[in-house]
């Protein structure tokens, strides 16, 4: 494949698509996602639990009314890429990251 460097697409939009605001000052590289509904963690039901490559971390994206409207990691210093994130039916964050780790988060 070739790759010049061109622009490939400026400023599209669609109706459907919407900016929430929120920016984050690098970027981390999202992997996989989960929706968290359960009540485990209490303040971040209705939150999205992210993946972090770059950012070796997982992360949330608080959610109000289908727009993101709060972000940061719920785990720093993680020292691995994050892949995915998915919600046990206990509630609790399961965490799969490179260096054969597999952390369990839970509320300290």
């Amino acid at each position: 494949m070739d790759c010049p460097g061109e622009t490939i697409a400026d400023g599209l939009r669609n109706a459907e698509h919407r900016t929430t605001g929120l920016s984050r000052g690098s970027v981390i590289a999202a992997s996989g996602l989960d929706f968290y509904k359960g009540n485990l963690f209490r303040v971040r039901k209705n939150s999205l639990f992210v993946g972090a490559l770059r950012g070796m971390m997982p992360d949330h994206l608080d959610i109000s009314g289908g727009t993101a409207v709060a972000e940061g990691p719920l785990l720093v210093d993680s020292m691995s890429r994050v892949r995915d994130v998915r919600i046990g039916s206990d509630g609790a964050a399961n965490v799969i990251a490179d260096a054969g780790k597999l952390p369990k988060l839970t509320p300290q």
